[in-house]
C-alpha cells in the first residue's frame, strides 16, 4: 500500500503541471499583439516574439528591457543557430512548453487515478465443473 506521500505527490504535480500550461497559455495569447525583450548581462538577450522564446547569447543587446506591438503572425518552428565559438541562438516556441506540461498532468493524473483503485489480489478461484443446470 502506498503511503500517504506518494499519493498525493502525483496530484500535486498534476497541479502543478496544470497551472504552468495555463500560464504558458497566457503567455501565448498576450504574445500575439505584443511582444518583448530585454539584455541579460552583457553578452546575452531573451526576446518573446511570435509565440516563441528566443535566448541570444555572444550579442549584446543594446536595449535593456522594450515591448513593443507586434506585427508577424505566430510561428511554430524550433530553432537552433550556431555562428561562432561564444554566440548562439535559441528559439523555443511556447506550444511545447504547453505541449509537456500537459503530458506531464496526463501522466500524473493516470497514476493517480492507478493508485486509488482498490487492490486485486484477493479473487475468488475459477469455477471449473459448474453444476449441471436443473
Amino acid at each position: 500500500m502506498p503511503s500517504p506521500v506518494a499519493r498525493t505527490a502525483p496530484r500535486r504535480i498534476k497541479f502543478a503541471a496544470l497551472a504552468a500550461a495555463a500560464l504558458v497559455l497566457v503567455v501565448w495569447l498576450l504574445n500575439r499583439p505584443f511582444y518583448a525583450g530585454s539584455r541579460i548581462g552583457t553578452l546575452g538577450s531573451w526576446r518573446l516574439e511570435h509565440g516563441r522564446l528566443t535566448l541570444d547569447w555572444g550579442r549584446p543587446s543594446t536595449e535593456s528591457f522594450y515591448i513593443a506591438i507586434n506585427s508577424e503572425t505566430v510561428r511554430w518552428a524550433a530553432e537552433f543557430t550556431h555562428d561562432s565559438p561564444g554566440a548562439w541562438r535559441v528559439v523555443a516556441p511556447l506550444w511545447i512548453a504547453g505541449a509537456m506540461a500537459l503530458a506531464l498532468a496526463a501522466v500524473c493524473w493516470r497514476l493517480e487515478r492507478r493508485g486509488s483503485r482498490p487492490p486485486e489480489g484477493r479473487r475468488s478461484p475459477p469455477v471449473v465443473n459448474p453444476p449441471a443446470p436443473p
